[in-house]
């Protein structure tokens, strides 16, 4: 799988580098996707254009393994099969893929899978969730609370966040 070597990231000129050696360095094949599946999504709908790569920036997406299925969810893309089945390959052939729909509009990626896994009653299969970028503050807290590993955060402020437990 190729990665990105250039993110346009304005808030903080050191994110393309801690991101980029984190995700050389992680285990997680679920970051990875993550990466993957929003690149492709950005490339189908957007082109290769640079306005349309730098509103990328904007978007997170999602990605559990949970029992040999792959569950994806992001902020605010329509995620596509096409777009997974790109990012993945062959290398997941056979298995099922979720997509994963939830909240108002302000449910971030990583939250979506909780809520659904929860309700599911499949959220203590789930150690870790990989993302395209950091989780946010609040994201941490609710992955630290189910015991949910994730390759790192941000202290950045959000200005909408919706709590999975709620509602």
């Amino acid at each position: 799988m190729k990665l990105k070597t250039f993110v346009n990231r304005r808030q903080r000129n050191t994110y393309n580098a801690i991101r980029l050696a984190a995700l050389s360095a992680s285990e997680s094949e679920a970051d990875r996707i993550a990466c993957a599946i929003l690149a492709c999504n950005y490339s189908r709908t957007h082109g290769d254009s640079k306005t349309g790569q730098a509103l990328i920036q904007m978007d997170c997406v999602a990605v559990c393994f949970v029992d040999g299925d792959i569950w994806v969810a992001s902020n605010s893309r329509k995620l596509e099969p096409e777009d997974i089945d790109e990012a993945i390959g062959a290398d997941y052939c056979g298995w099922n893929i979720y997509i994963v729909t939830n909240g108002n509009g302000c449910m971030h990626a990583e939250m979506q899978l909780i809520e659904e896994l929860r309700e599911a009653y499949l959220l203590d299969k789930v150690t870790y969730i990989g993302v395209s970028k950091p989780c946010c503050k609040y994201c941490k807290q609710v992955l630290n609370r189910y015991h949910i590993d994730y390759l790192h955060y941000h202290t950045d402020a959000v200005q909408h966040w919706e709590d999975p437990e709620v509602g």
